[in-house]
């Protein structure tokens, strides 16, 4: 935007100063903020799956071979046999098993074997069979159509929800591993700034690690119990 005015001129750059001071306070605010981890995560003693996850995945509506494949890759990715550039998704995935699965199962198994998600079958509802407006309890009963092996998981996506699951907070209030730390993606992250994060040469696009088949993504941080604080892959 071209300024003609002195005075404009002047004005735009009192609140770009303003705008400044402001954003540097909320970061300080932010640094000097360390919540006590007794109310960020704690379990709370129930089943968590361990070892092999076998992961059925259900298609419900039109879904193009483009979009089915980032979904894909990504789920191949968490456990790849053959790792992608650091960092990478089985990194990110890697650290929820160290940090939550393998002790929580450990505590309630007496076994801490590592946590390996595996994709399984696919099929597709390309019809919407239950409708376009789904409830719950729908999303459930589609999900079990899905028939995951025994010790394994369905996963239903729409073109509006996709299924996932929580861990920790208090019991009526669960908290996730990721959303203890919202819009944190990178180092140096503070409300409104996203972090320091890589950019995607090709497509100006920016992520934060890398996944099967030269894919990248762009994956929250997670809630370090043992620091009290959201680590990053960048």
């Amino acid at each position: 935007m071209a300024v003609v005015c002195a005075k404009a001129v002047l004005l735009a750059a009192v609140m770009l100063a303003s705008v400044a001071q402001l954003c540097m306070g909320a970061r300080r605010r932010m640094e000097l903020y360390r919540p006590d981890p007794a109310d960020m995560l704690s379990y709370h003693n129930g089943a968590v799956l361990h070892g092999d996850i076998a992961v059925s995945v259900l298609w419900y509506g039109n879904f193009k071979p483009a979009q089915k494949a980032v979904i894909v890759d990504f789920l191949l990715s968490l456990t790849a046999e053959t790792q992608a550039a650091s960092p990478s998704v089985a990194q990110w995935w890697s650290t929820i098993d160290q940090q939550y699965l393998s002790p929580a199962s450990a505590k309630s198994n007496g076994a801490g074997a590592k946590t390996r998600v595996l994709l399984a079958d696919q099929l597709s509802d390309g019809e919407c069979s239950t409708g376009k407006s789904l409830t719950l309890e729908q999303i459930t009963a589609l999900a079990a159509t899905a028939s995951p092996k025994k010790g394994g998981v369905a996963v239903v996506f729409t073109a509006q929800d996709v299924a996932v699951e929580g861990f920790g907070g208090s019991s009526d209030a669960p908290l996730e591993a990721a959303t203890a730390c919202p819009g944190v993606f990178g180092n140096g992250a503070y409300p409104g700034y996203a972090g320091d994060l890589k950019v995607d040469q090709a497509t100006g696009a920016s992520y934060n690690c890398n996944g099967a088949h030269g894919r990248k993504y762009l994956l929250p941080a997670l809630y370090d119990p043992s620091k009290s604080a959201c680590g990053t892959l960048v």
